[in-house]
């Protein structure tokens, strides 16, 4: 901050060393004539000078928020207009019987694995494969996974996707970029990352050696299995 120096100023009279004489500021000489009713004029005290200012700092503009993405209208004949949510993939949710999910999959060959009876799959030519898993004790999906294993590339533009555009196809850095707080998680064949919505829901990934996500898996936990039927 600057100083406001005082203004006060302090005058000096120099008078010869012969005259003797020191002159009082405000004495008058008692044998001068004065006007009646006169009375004699004070000099004016210099003003002060203003305290000088320091300049307002110019205000920072409001950022402008990121618009929130907002889901594409959903066709149910076509899976690349489907959002990867925790809980959901296009029209399934993770939770119910696959017998409530098999009316919207028209668009897909219905596909049970002798054995595996617990696991309902949909294939589609040119789409990634869907599974809803759910545990040998119940009929309820425990899982749903959306994988293209052995070759994401040529599915990846028909690949539902996350509100951030993750999908089948995604390279591991669109990945980290698109979710900056997803996880690495050690699995059996190796690492693959997980994200959470803090809420017991996570979406988990699978990267080939090629740095492509192959596999989507939403589940209630970070763990990846390493098979399905076994």
């Amino acid at each position: 901050m600057l100083k406001a120096w005082s203004s006060i100023r302090v005058f000096r009279i120099a008078v010869p060393a012969a005259v003797g004489v020191l002159f009082l500021a405000g004495c008058t000489n008692a044998d001068a004539p004065t006007d009646a009713g006169s009375s004699p004029t004070r000099a004016a005290s210099p003003s002060a000078t203003p305290a000088a200012t320091a300049p307002l700092a110019a205000a920072s503009p409001t950022p402008t928020p990121s618009p929130t993405p907002t889901a594409p209208p959903m066709v149910v004949d076509d899976p690349s207009t489907w959002t990867i949510d925790f809980t959901t993939l296009g029209p399934l949710t993770r939770g119910t019987p696959a017998s409530e999910a098999t009316p919207s999959m028209t668009a897909f060959t219905t596909v049970v694995q002798e054995g595996c009876t617990w696991i309902t799959g949909y294939d589609k030519p040119e789409f990634p494969s869907i599974w809803l898993v759910a545990t040998q004790e119940s009929k309820v999906s425990a899982q749903i996974v959306l994988q293209k294993w052995g070759g994401a590339a040529p599915v990846a533009p028909n690949s539902p996707r996350t509100l951030e555009g993750i999908g089948i196809g995604s390279t591991d850095e669109e990945l980290t970029t698109a979710y900056p707080i997803v996880s690495v998680v050690e699995g059996t064949y190796g690492p693959h990352y997980s994200l959470t919505d803090g809420a017991g829901n996570y979406l988990n990934f699978a990267v080939t050696d090629e740095g492509f996500i192959d596999t989507i898996v939403l589940d209630t936990t970070s763990e990846l299995a390493s098979e399905y039927c076994g």
